[in-house]
């Protein structure tokens, strides 16, 4: 476990880690990040942001930050969220391994030490949603098949 000191630079991990695709648009994060910033402001603190989680990420030997002109995303070998692994573990039928997951996971809402305003907070209800319909989804095909 490694400790990012800047919370937007938390906010944005978290937030890449939690999307399928484990990638979004730049203009998208900086919206959220920076409701209250104009437009060239707002990419502007995001590219700063963007720069010190790589340091930071690089600092640890993980170059996991792949950035683009349009997008920012994780690189999908060098990261394994508990969400990821316990999704392996229903699809696996691993039943040892699932149940230490949810131990450990259990009444813990996803990103919720994350407080940078209305609109970020609308978009992780959603995306917390979206995650749950697909867990739910995997542990009845895990249930279905024991």
């Amino acid at each position: 476990i490694i400790e990012i000191p800047n919370r937007r630079g938390r906010a944005i991990l978290g937030m890449l880690c939690i999307v399928p695709q484990r990638s979004l648009q730049r203009e998208t994060v900086s919206k959220l990040i920076w409701p209250a910033r104009f437009k060239p402001q707002a990419r502007a603190s995001l590219r700063q942001c963007l720069h010190e989680l790589n340091r930071e990420l690089r600092a640890h030997d993980l170059d996991i930050l792949q950035t683009s002109n349009t997008h920012i995303a994780l690189s999908s070998e060098g990261v394994q969220t508990d969400v990821c692994a316990l999704e392996s573990a229903l699809s696996n039928q691993d039943v040892t391994r699932a149940i230490v997951f949810l131990a450990q996971t259990t009444c813990q809402r996803i990103l919720a030490d994350v407080r940078l305003g209305e609109q970020l907070e609308s978009w992780l209800s959603f995306q917390r949603l979206h995650l749950e319909s697909r867990l739910r989804l995997t542990a009845n095909q895990f249930l279905a098949d024991l």
